[in-house]
C-alpha cells in the first residue's frame, strides 16, 4: 500500500512539474509575440518617418518621385521577413538616390562591397 501511495505522490509531482514548464513555456510565448509586436510597431513608425522624410526632400534627384511613390504603396508585412528585406533595400536605394547613386538589386545582393566605395 505504501508503495502505491510513493508512486502516486511521484506521479502528482511530475504532473506539477510539467504543468509548471507549460506555464513558463506559454510566458517566453507571450514575451516572444509582445516582442514581435513591439517591433511590427517600431517598422511602422519607421516606414512612416521614411514616407514623410522622402515627402519633405526637394526633388532635385529624377529618382525622388518614384521612390517616394514605392515607399507611399509600400505596407511593412509583419509576417514575412521577405518582405522586411525587401523594404530594407529600397531604405538602401532611397538613401543612396540622394546621393545620385541607385543601386541595381543585384547590387544590393551582392552586399555592401559594392556601395562602401
Amino acid at each position: 500500500m505504501h508503495m502505491l501511495t510513493s508512486q502516486y505522490n511521484q506521479q502528482i509531482s511530475m504532473h506539477k512539474q510539467q504543468a509548471q514548464a507549460h506555464l513558463t513555456q506559454a510566458q517566453a510565448h507571450e514575451q516572444q509575440a509582445l516582442i514581435h509586436r513591439q517591433q511590427a510597431d517600431l517598422h511602422d513608425k519607421q516606414a512612416m518617418l521614411l514616407m514623410q522624410t522622402s515627402q519633405q526632400m526637394t526633388q532635385n534627384s529624377k529618382a525622388m518621385p518614384v521612390y517616394s511613390q514605392q515607399l507611399m504603396n509600400q505596407t511593412v508585412d509583419r509576417q514575412q521577413q521577405e518582405n522586411q528585406v525587401a523594404y530594407n533595400n529600397q531604405v538602401s536605394k532611397a538613401s543612396l538616390a540622394f546621393k545620385g547613386k541607385v543601386p541595381s538589386d543585384e547590387e544590393l545582393a551582392t552586399g555592401h562591397k559594392s556601395l562602401s566605395k
